[in-house]
């Protein structure tokens, strides 16, 4: 059994409006790979001088070009940890859309080249 090629219209473009809409849940968007790191943090006396490094979080984005990091206070932890996350969703959903458009795309393009 074949689905009319306006059902898969219709339904393309109900998916599409629900990852559009989707995307607005995306509110806290920074585009950088958040990462765990160890540090030193220079005091003498500290058990990070003798090799015991602290652990810690930081951001790595690019910048004009260039490789950039930004550290992230512990304060901060689950702050950076759903930029990260909500980024990521948001390249899942652009790609989800691309597809669904690609595809809207192509029962269009079969439909006017059988017109003609």
């Amino acid at each position: 059994m074949t689905v009319s090629r306006s059902a898969k219209m219709t339904a393309l473009t109900q998916k599409s409006r629900a990852t559009a809409q989707a995307l607005a849940s995306c509110r806290r968007l920074i585009k950088a790979s958040l990462g765990q790191v160890r540090l030193t943090c220079g005091k003498p006396s500290c058990r990070c001088a003798k090799g015991f490094r602290h652990e810690a979080l930081a951001f790595t984005y690019k910048l004009k070009g260039r490789s950039r990091s930004l550290h992230v206070p512990k304060a901060m932890t689950r702050e950076a940890r759903q930029a990260a996350a909500d980024y990521a969703k948001l390249k899942q959903l652009v790609e989800t859309l691309s597809e669904n458009n690609m595809e809207q795309f192509k029962l269009k393009a079969r439909t006017i080249k059988r017109r003609t």
